[in-house]
C-alpha cells in the first residue's frame, strides 16, 4: 500500500503528541482548513513548507515519502565528516613555502599515517559515498514522480 501526505501529516501528529490534523495545524500555527486540503492532495507549498520547518523534516519527505525523514540524513553525514577530520587530524602534510631573496626552499612536514588509520579513513569514506548514493537515488524516485514518468 502506497503511503500519502495525509498519512505522513498523521504520522508526524501522533509521533509527536497530537491526536489529529487539528491540533498538528494549531501547533504548527497553520490554516486547519489548508492542512485538510493538502492532507486530500491539493497544493499548499506555504503550509507544507511551516508543517516541514516545525518538525524539522524535509518538504520532498512530505510530499513524497521519498528520503529520510526529517534531518537524519544531515545528522549522519555530519558525524561521518567529523569522525572523519578527527581522524584526519592524524595524518597531514603541510609545505611551507619560504621566499629568500632569490631563492625559494620549501620546507616538507610530513606525518605518517598507520594502516589502522588509514582503513578508518577508506571506511568513513565510503559510508559517505553509501549516503549520498541514497540521497541521489531519492532524488531521481522523486524527478520520476513529477514528471510522471
Amino acid at each position: 500500500m502506497t503511503r500519502t501526505i495525509k498519512d505522513r501529516l498523521m504520522e508526524l501528529a501522533y509521533d509527536n503528541g497530537y491526536n489529529s490534523l487539528r491540533q498538528l495545524a494549531e501547533a504548527c500555527d497553520v490554516n486547519y482548513a489548508n492542512l485538510v486540503r493538502i492532507s486530500n492532495g491539493k497544493n499548499g507549498d506555504r503550509t507544507l513548507s511551516k508543517v516541514a520547518n516545525f518538525f524539522k523534516v524535509s518538504i520532498e519527505w512530505l510530499t513524497t515519502g521519498c528520503g529520510l525523514c526529517g534531518v537524519e540524513g544531515d545528522a549522519k553525514l555530519d558525524a561521518i565528516n567529523e569522525e572523519f577530520n578527527r581522524v584526519h587530524g592524524n595524518g597531514n602534510a603541510t609545505v611551507n613555502n619560504v621566499n629568500n631573496g632569490s631563492t625559494q626552499t620549501n620546507n616538507v612536514e610530513l606525518h605518517t599515517e598507520s594502516a589502522e588509520v588509514l582503513r578508518e579513513k577508506i571506511r568513513l569514506l565510503e559510508e559517505k559515498i553509501r549516503l549520498l548514493e541514497e540521497r541521489i537515488a531519492d532524488k531521481d524516485r522523486i524527478i520520476s514522480l513529477l514528471s510522471g514518468r
